[in-house]
């Protein structure tokens, strides 16, 4: 019988898996109850209930209130918490309406322009936010999170010389800014240039240990370089801060099976069963483990398992 091979999940092989950066949201700010007109009594009530839900934390209440101020009363403030609450219960599409609406009313506020991108992003439609990303920026030149996020909708339409241009924009504001520098360590990791993207992960962990995206692309980035101690350091890292990610559980089972740690890997690869039953690679590497630790009997139930899964798929070991 030749040697096993681990079989990775797909995705710690991909480039287009590398966890990029967010889009970053501002605080809500813009309502201001002390504006109401004594008149507009019971939308001053709708509209104070709305704000003492979000404070309290408790954004579908805030949403039930502002749903009954009238028509007459949804003013440009309206429509920017209306936007905002929606976007924190992730309702992106109901959103972006609501600061459409909102730039309707002030088409210079930068911050409706802003929101409605940052809505449009997440809903994967990156064109369409940068657009409107560009015109936030043609208001307020002087917001770090704009070309912070000019940099994110490049990196998603395969954009990069744009990506580095804005994050370096970034980087000439604050130059510290970790968001920016972990997403032109993307950029890097994205173009290949791994030795450059490494650096930059490695610089924003110096500056937050707990950065758990600069973790996990340092992680996918051994894998791809087959560096299993670095895999195993930034994977037992991850694990202490999230026990339950699954990338840094695989990280150590792949680095623990290729230092002929078996009996680790297989305790590992247990694991990522209970939280993925469904990834068939799971139960094949678990076979292999098994095998390696010479528990044939053992093995089987990850053999029979996993092809199950995967409708006829033959691993071969």
């Amino acid at each position: 019988m030749s040697q096993a091979t681990v079989l990775r999940p797909n995705h710690t092989d991909e480039a287009a898996s590398v966890r990029s950066a967010m889009v970053q949201r501002p605080a809500l700010s813009r309502h201001k109850v002390q504006s109401i007109a004594p008149s507009e009594r019971q939308d001053a009530k709708a509209i104070a209930c709305a704000v003492v839900h979000h404070l309290n934390g408790k954004p579908t209440e805030a949403l039930n209130a502002l749903l009954e101020v009238t028509p007459e009363f949804q003013t440009a403030d309206f429509w920017a918490a209306l936007g905002y609450i929606q976007s924190e219960l992730g309702n992106h599409s109901a959103a972006a309406q609501a600061y459409s609406e909102l730039v309707l009313k002030e088409p210079d506020a930068a911050e409706g322009w802003f929101q409605w991108g940052y809505c449009l992003y997440k809903q994967g439609r990156a064109a369409a936010a940068l657009e409107r990303f560009e015109k936030a920026a043609s208001l307020k030149s002087d917001w770090i999170q704009i070309p912070l996020a000019r940099a994110a909708c490049h990196l998603s339409l395969k954009q990069h010389p744009a990506a580095f241009e804005h994050a370096d924009e970034c980087l000439r504001m604050n130059a510290s800014y970790l968001p920016a520098l972990f997403t032109k360590a993307v950029a890097f990791h994205v173009t290949s240039e791994l030795e450059q993207a490494a650096a930059l992960y490695r610089q924003v962990l110096e500056l937050d240990p707990a950065y758990a995206e600069a973790l996990m692309n340092l992680v996918t980035l051994g894998l791809q370089r087959k560096q299993y101690d670095e895999v195993r350091r930034y994977s037992e890292q991850l694990v202490a801060i999230q026990p339950d990610n699954t990338l840094a559980i695989e990280g150590i089972a792949t680095a623990a099976f290729y230092t002929d740690d078996f009996e680790n890997a297989w305790r590992r690869y247990t694991r990522l069963i209970e939280l993925a039953p469904d990834q068939v690679s799971n139960w094949l590497n678990l076979g292999v483990a098994s095998e390696k630790r010479g528990h044939a009997a053992r093995c089987r139930p990850g053999f029979r398992e996993g092809t199950r899964n995967s409708s006829g798929f033959l691993v071969r070991a």
